[in-house]
């Protein structure tokens, strides 16, 4: 089973574009902070690149900005390039709104059909 659980902050505003086919998808990363500290203190962050579907992309693109809260459940994908790096990506099933400090959202779940995700070129 091949399924990732996220809670963090969008490092920047969501990018939506369209595939060839006229796909659309939304791009953006989460940054998690870590219980652990390292040696001088400070927490260690992840950042998570995350893409997201159709009618996902699109609510994830009106409601959410920069510095938000968000809770993603996904898959991760990887991508070897013609240089041989390796690209991690989550592939979002589905979020939540999380109410934050900034303001206060209704919490609210959106799930994004698995169909939508099924037969993309990344």
């Amino acid at each position: 089973m091949n399924k990732i659980t996220i809670f963090g902050r969008l490092t920047k505003d969501v990018e939506v574009n369209s595939t060839a086919s006229g796909k659309k998808y939304g791009k953006f990363s989460i940054a998690c902070t870590g219980k652990k500290k390292d040696e001088s203190g400070e927490r260690k962050v992840d950042f998570f690149d995350c893409v997201i579907f159709d009618k996902g992309a699109e609510i994830v693109e009106q409601y959410f900005k920069k510095g938000d809260p968000i809770f993603v459940v996904g898959q991760m994908e990887s991508k070897r390039t013609s240089e041989g790096k390796v690209f991690w990506n989550v592939v979002v099933d589905e979020f939540d709104f999380v109410s934050g400090k900034k303001e206060s959202k209704d919490v609210k779940s959106v799930e994004v059909a698995e169909e939508e995700t099924a037969n993309l070129p990344f």
